[in-house]
């Protein structure tokens, strides 16, 4: 992705868009703060990093590792049938998966990433840091950038020219996207507790900075990849006949 830079035509002020380069990294200060791992990634409440911008930048740098992502490939069609409802016959359409394949992508996802924000990185989570709203949260996202719709056409014409007619398609589930930083203020921490319940007051008070990128490259390209893993795809593709009446 090219750098993007936005600027705001006022008298005084021009916002730029920056990039920062940061990677999950040992660090010679030590910091000790509480964090939740789940399957979409890193968060945490604890104070020491809701009160010092320094701190809050070590936490993002410390949890900025690559994300985890497949490829999956799917082969699939849908096929009708009739069911008796009543005095008349209603139609079923029933999808029906032809094949499918998980590719593990993790280990071609390079290391450093570029953060993204703006104006830059220290001074949005100084605004953080000075915002004053009890149910705040910033978060950083994590991207990776790679050419998709190449390899989804690629992938295509594999299984066009492999005899399958039917429908395809390539998805990329991942995990460890998001290192998420919450207010450590008690007002906050019992809206988040109550969840569901409080979830009125959360979408009316709660403020978040949420413009923070944390954009991973790959260390192949996507047509490298293809060529080194077609025969691998290829195997999976297949063509079977199918008994149903398939209607797509």
């Amino acid at each position: 992705m090219e750098n993007e830079k936005n600027e705001t035509a006022t008298e005084t002020t021009t916002t730029e868009t920056t990039k920062t380069e940061i990677t999950a990294t040992e660090t010679t200060t030590t910091l000790s703060y509480k964090v939740k791992n789940t399957s979409n990634g890193v968060k945490s409440s604890d104070p020491a990093i809701n009160h010092d911008s320094k701190a809050l930048h070590q936490f993002f740098n410390d949890n900025n590792g690559p994300p985890v992502m497949n490829m999956k490939i799917q082969g699939w069609h849908k096929e009708k049938s009739q069911e008796l409802s009543g005095k008349s016959y209603k139609n079923i359409y029933t999808t029906v998966i032809d094949f499918e394949v998980t590719l593990d992508l993790s280990g071609y996802i390079l290391p450093t990433a570029e953060v993204i924000a703006s104006p830059s990185f220290d001074e949005y989570l100084e605004a953080y840091i000075g915002d004053e709203n009890k149910c705040k949260e910033i978060i950083l996202k994590k991207t990776v950038l790679w050419d998709y719709d190449l390899l989804y056409k690629s992938i295509l014409d594999l299984a066009r020219r492999r005899g399958y007619r039917y429908n395809l398609s390539v998805t990329y589930p991942q995990s460890n996207l998001i290192v998420k930083a919450m207010t450590d203020h008690s007002f906050g921490k019992n809206v988040r507790t109550y969840g569901f319940i409080a979830a009125p007051i959360s979408w009316l008070y709660k403020k978040k900075f949420d413009k923070l990128q944390s954009q991973f490259k790959m260390n192949t390209s996507a047509s490298e990849w293809f060529t080194q893993n077609s025969t691998l795809i290829e195997q999976y593709i297949t063509v079977d006949q199918r008994g149903g009446r398939i209607v797509s």
